[in-house]
C-alpha cells in the first residue's frame, strides 16, 4: 500500500513538472511576462525597441536573429499575415490564452508580449508542435517588511515574428554532375566536329 502511495506521488509530481516545463518566464525590472504552451520556448526581457509602436525593427538582433518579419499583432492593421494569431492575447489584461493558426515553410517564430515600455520574447522552438497555450504579465510588489507577491500587470499588445527560412544549399554531388554533364557534352561537340 505504501509503495502504491508512493507511485502515485511521484506521477502526480512527474507530471507537475511536465507542465511547468512547458512555460517560460522572463523578468525586467520586476515584471514576469510568461508564456505557456511553447514547449522548449527561449525568453527574454528588455526595455521596448521602438517606443512609438513596440515593433521589433528588423535590424535589431533577438535570439543571435535580425530580420524579423511582423505577422501579426494586436495593434489594427499590422503584419503581413505569413503567420498570425487565431486567440490573440487581449490588451489591458493581465492573463489569458494564446493559439496561432497553422502555417508553413516559416523560419523561426517568436511571439513578444508587451506591457507599456518592457517587453518579453519568446522564441518558439519547435512552433509545429504546439500552436497554443497560456500567458500572463504580472508585477512584483513588495511591501515594507520586503514581503513580495506578483500582481497582474496589463498587457499593452501583443506580436508574432517569423525570420525567413535558410535557403536550402544545392548539395556538391549537384554540382559535380552538372560538371560531368557539361563536360560530356563538350567531349560530344569536338568529336562531331572531328
Amino acid at each position: 500500500m505504501m509503495s502504491l502511495k508512493l507511485s502515485i506521488a511521484s506521477i502526480v509530481g512527474a507530471l507537475c513538472l511536465a507542465t511547468s516545463a512547458s512555460a517560460a518566464t522572463c523578468s525586467i525590472n520586476g515584471v514576469n511576462f510568461t508564456l505557456s504552451g511553447a514547449s522548449g520556448a527561449q525568453c527574454m526581457a528588455g526595455d521596448d525597441l521602438n517606443k512609438k509602436t513596440g515593433i521589433v525593427a528588423q535590424d535589431i538582433s533577438l535570439f543571435d536573429k535580425t530580420g524579423w518579419i511582423l505577422g501579426d499583432a494586436t495593434v489594427d492593421g499590422l503584419g503581413d499575415g505569413a503567420v498570425q494569431f487565431s486567440n490573440a492575447p487581449k490588451a489591458k489584461t493581465a492573463s489569458g490564452s494564446w493559439s496561432l493558426a497553422t502555417f508553413t515553410r516559416l523560419g523561426s517564430v517568436m511571439i513578444v508580449l508587451k506591457s507599456q515600455y518592457l517587453y518579453g520574447a519568446f522564441l518558439l522552438s519547435d512552433a509545429t508542435a504546439s500552436l497554443s497555450g497560456t500567458w500572463s504579465v504580472t508585477k512584483d510588489r513588495c511591501n515594507k517588511a520586503g514581503v513580495c507577491a506578483a500582481t497582474g500587470k496589463q498587457l499593452t499588445h501583443a506580436s508574432v515574428y517569423y525570420s525567413a527560412p535558410a535557403p536550402v544549399p544545392v548539395p556538391a554531388a549537384g554540382l559535380m554532375l552538372l560538371g560531368g554533364l557539361g563536360g560530356l557534352a563538350a567531349l560530344r561537340r569536338k568529336r562531331k566536329a572531328a
